[in-house]
């Protein structure tokens, strides 16, 4: 008797495991990926090799259920030129089809960024005119925590124009 309830309790956790695990499957969603776009950039500390900048950043949830993101990395280009790395911890929740802003503390190298300015202005002087202005390119991941405590790196990419119009 001893030995057919071994056998039957075995087949049972088996039965179990497999329910969890088809269960576990069948939870995930297809996830579009957020959008990210720049909406300001403010210069907030000047020093002799670096400058640090505060990037807010446009999060937009594309998908029919909420995002909790947990962090952020990026690196982002100016004109094709490197520019600037920014990291936060910051925690936000963005509502489905909604979106939510986030600062971000970027640098750059005083260096990289002279180089960058230096070439900006032969080419505007070849073309004889201004710069109104600069395209970048914002590449990175965001932390998703949807899926309990651990945390997913989704990847983004967002082009556009920094406009000095005003």
């Amino acid at each position: 008797m001893t030995m057919q309830r071994f056998k039957w309790s075995g087949l049972v956790i088996l039965l179990g495991i497999g329910l969890l695990v088809a269960g576990c499957a069948g939870m995930g969603k297809k996830m579009d990926p957020p959008k990210v776009n720049i909406i300001d950039i403010k210069v907030s500390e000047f020093r002799a090799l670096e400058t640090g900048f505060n990037i807010e950043l446009r999060l937009i949830n594309p998908n029919d259920f909420p995002l909790k993101i947990r962090g952020i990395q990026f690196d982002m280009k100016v004109q094709g030129k490197e520019f600037a790395t920014g990291v936060s911890n910051q925690s936000v929740d963005v509502p489905a089809y909604g979106t939510e802003t986030v600062s971000v503390e970027a640098y750059a190298s005083v260096l990289t960024m002279a180089t960058s300015v230096w070439d900006l202005i032969k080419e505007t002087g070849k073309e004889g005119g201004s710069i109104k202005e600069l395209l970048y390119d914002l590449s990175g991941k965001l932390m998703v925590a949807n899926w309990g405590s651990a945390k997913k790196p989704i990847p983004f990419q967002s082009k556009g124009q920094l406009s000095f119009n005003r």
